[in-house]
């Protein structure tokens, strides 16, 4: 027993436990900030109310992108799909247009730039891109490469392939 007279039940089978909140207890009342708990004193007098200070359990778990192993220029946006499309459009020109310099059906880029109505800087910027490294090729078709590369700075990347995938990589392409 309390000092009170209120029988106390610090621990006890959860059945014992039961047995106490039921014959004690009247009400409890969880509010945002509080938790207000209505106590049974006597037939003679009304409840003893208790508020106990409480805040509700968030029980969302945060969530967050953990990258993996992937270098820095990954870890940015990935390339819109609008420049992608021009990009992948522009290195498929090149590769035609390589190949119908291979096989003799041109002999210059005038001649293409004729052709097309446009200009024979254009075509040889467009050449360039024929001779993008296979990595390269790959995540501009699963449209992983980073933000901002696009036909206009992929066209001044260095012509070795590893160096064209190391300055990628680093997220410029100048």
């Amino acid at each position: 027993m309390g000092t009170d007279g209120v029988a106390v039940v610090d621990s006890g089978s959860p059945a014992t436990q039961r047995a106490f909140l039921e014959q004690h207890l009247e009400r409890l009342t969880a509010h945002r900030e509080k938790l207000e708990i209505r106590f049974r004193r006597s037939e003679h007098s009304g409840p003893e109310v208790l508020s106990v200070p409480w805040s509700a359990v968030n029980f969302r778990r945060k969530r967050q992108i953990i990258p993996g192993e992937t270098t820095s220029a990954n870890l940015g946006k990935p390339i819109r799909s609008d420049s992608r499309a021009r990009l992948i459009e522009a290195i498929a020109k090149g590769r035609y247009w390589l190949a119908q310099f291979m096989t003799g059906e041109v002999t210059d880029t005038q001649a293409i730039a004729k052709r097309l109505g446009c200009s024979d800087r254009q075509v040889r910027v467009t050449l360039t891109l024929a001779f993008l490294s296979p990595v390269i090729v790959k995540r501009a078709a699963g449209g992983t490469l980073p933000s901002g590369l696009g036909v206009t700075l992929l066209c001044d990347l260095p012509v070795d392939w590893e160096k064209q995938v190391q300055v990628i990589s680093h997220g410029c392409a100048r």
